[in-house]
C-alpha cells in the first residue's frame, strides 16, 4: 500500500488491472506523449526530426485521448462525475492537435505553433491534476476518490490559462 494514495492503490489499481490495454494506452502513452512534446519544444532539431516527432506526437495524442476517455467509462476512480471532465479534456487534446496539423498543412507555421502549444498544455494538465488531487485528500478536504473530479477541473485548465495569459 502506498503512503501517497493508499485507497487508490488498494481499491483502484486492481480495477485498472482488469483494463490493462486501456490503462497501458493511457498511462504509458501519456508518459511518451509528455516526453515527445517536450522534445518538440526545442528548436535544435532539423526539419526531418521535427516532422517525425510531430507525427509521433499526433499518433500518441489520439491514443492517449481515446485511452483516457475509455478508462473514464470503464474504470472511473472519481465515479461517474469523472466522465465529463475527461471527455472535455480528451476533446480539447484532439481538437487542438487536429487544428495544429491543419495549420501546418496550410503552411501557417506560427498558427501551427500556437495550436500545438495549446495541445501540449492539455498534455501537461494531468501532472497538475495529480498534485491537486493529493493536496485535496491529504489535507482532509475530501476523501481520495472524491478528490479526483475537482482535481480534474482545477488541474487541467491551469496550464492552458497560463499559456493564454502569457500570450497576451
Amino acid at each position: 500500500i502506498s503512503p501517497l494514495a493508499p485507497e487508490y492503490m488498494q481499491d483502484h489499481v486492481p480495477t485498472l488491472a482488469a483494463y490493462r490495454v486501456w490503462s497501458a494506452t493511457h498511462h504509458i502513452g501519456g508518459a511518451a506523449l509528455t516526453i515527445v512534446g517536450l522534445l518538440q519544444l526545442g528548436r535544435w532539431w532539423g526539419r526531418a526530426t521535427h516532422r517525425f516527432l510531430g507525427r509521433l506526437y499526433v499518433g500518441l495524442a489520439f491514443l492517449v485521448a481515446i485511452g483516457g476517455a475509455s478508462m473514464a467509462f470503464v474504470a472511473p476512480y472519481g465515479g461517474p462525475a469523472e466522465v465529463l471532465p475527461t471527455l472535455v479534456f480528451a476533446g480539447l487534446l484532439l481538437g487542438f492537435t487536429v487544428q495544429g496539423v491543419l495549420c501546418i498543412l496550410r503552411g501557417e507555421v506560427e498558427e501551427h505553433r500556437v495550436w500545438m502549444q495549446r495541445s501540449y498544455a492539455v498534455v501537461l494538465g494531468p501532472l497538475l491534476v495529480r498534485l491537486v488531487y493529493m493536496l485535496l485528500w491529504s489535507t482532509g478536504v475530501t476523501s481520495e476518490p472524491e478528490a479526483m473530479v475537482p482535481a480534474f477541473w482545477v488541474g487541467w485548465p491551469v496550464p492552458l490559462i497560463v499559456l493564454e495569459v502569457q500570450r497576451m
